[in-house]
C-alpha cells in the first residue's frame, strides 16, 4: 500500500521523500521524527510490492528501511540505474550495511542504533537543499531527470511484462473456470469472482495499450533510424 503524507505543502507529484519499507515500526519512528524536525518537505510511503511504481515519480530522497534480501537488491539496482534520488539505506545487520556500501557507494548507509532517525533526516535534509539548488541554478534539472526516472520505470515494465502477462492468464483462467457452473457458487462469492473477472480484463487491457505503446515506439525509432541513413547517403537504405 502506498500512503501519502504532506508535510510541506508540495503536491506529492513533486520534489520530496520516498520511503519504502515493510517494517511498520520503522515506518513510524521515521515519520514521527521527520514531523518533530518540522522539515518543509513531501513524504511518501510505499511498501515492497509498490515500490516499483513509487520509484517512477518525481522525489529527492529514498529512504529505504527493512525489506527481504532479495527486494532490497533489485530495489537498490533500480535506483542505481535511475540515477536522480539520494538513497538512504537504514539497517540493524552490519554485514547488510557493509555489503551495500561496497556493492553502492553512492547509498548512505545508517546503521538503525542510537540517534539513527535524527542522522537521517538530517542527510535528507542536506540532500533536499542540494536538490533545490540544482533547480533553482539550472531550469532543464528537473527535466533531465524526469527523463530519467520515465526510462528506468519503462524498463522496468518492459522486463516485468511476461510476469505480469503469466498472472493475469491465472487470474482470469481460474474465474472464468468458476463461473463456469455459476449456480455452484454462494451469491456473494459469485458476485466477488465477478469483480475479479472484471478487474483483471481491465488490467490486461491496460498491458495491451501498453505493448501498443511500445511497438509505436519501436516502429518511430526504425523509421528514425532509415530516415537518418537516408539523410547520409542521399538514397534511401534500409537501417541494419
Amino acid at each position: 500500500m502506498e500512503i501519502g503524507v504532506g508535510f510541506g505543502g508540495r503536491e506529492l507529484n513533486q520534489a520530496g521523500v520516498l520511503i519504502i519499507t515493510d517494517d511498520a515500526e520503522f515506518t513510524r519512528q521515521i515519520t514521527a521524527r521527520w514531523q518533530h524536525e518540522r522539515m518543509s518537505a513531501d513524504v511518501t510511503l510505499a511498501t515492497s510490492d509498490v515500490w516499483a511504481t513509487a520509484i517512477g515519480e518525481r522525489h529527492d530522497v529514498v529512504i529505504v528501511g527493512p525489506l527481504s534480501d532479495e527486494i532490497t537488491e533489485a530495489l537498490l539496482e533500480a535506483l542505481a540505474e535511475q540515477c536522480a534520488s539520494t538513497v538512504i539505506f537504514v539497517s540493524l545487520n552490519e554485514r547488510i550495511l557493509a555489503q551495500v556500501a561496497h556493492y553502492h557507494p553512492n547509498v548512505v548507509t545508517i546503521a538503525r542504533k542510537g540517534e539513527w532517525t535524527k542522522e537521517a533526516i538530517a542527510a535528507a535534509g542536506e540532500a533536499l537543499g542540494r536538490s533545490e539548488a540544482v533547480a533553482e541554478t539550472d531550469p532543464e534539472a528537473e527535466d533531465a531527470q524526469e527523463s530519467k526516472r520515465c526510462e528506468a520505470l519503462g524498463r522496468y515494465m518492459l522486463e516485468a511484462r511476461p510476469r505480469w502477462n503469466n498472472a493475469l492468464t491465472s487470474v482470469l483462467g481460474n474465474a472464468d473456470l468458476l463461473l463456469l457452473e455459476p449456480a455452484m457458487l454462494p451469491e456473494g462469492v459469485r458476485d466477488q469472482v465477478q469483480a475479479i473477472q472484471t478487474m483483471a480484463l481491465r488490467l490486461n487491457d491496460i498491458m495491451r495499450k501498453f505493448s501498443t505503446i511500445d511497438a509505436e515506439l519501436r516502429n518511430g525509432e526504425t523509421v528514425a533510424s532509415q530516415a537518418e541513413t537516408y539523410s547520409r547517403d542521399g538514397e534511401f537504405a534500409p537501417a541494419r
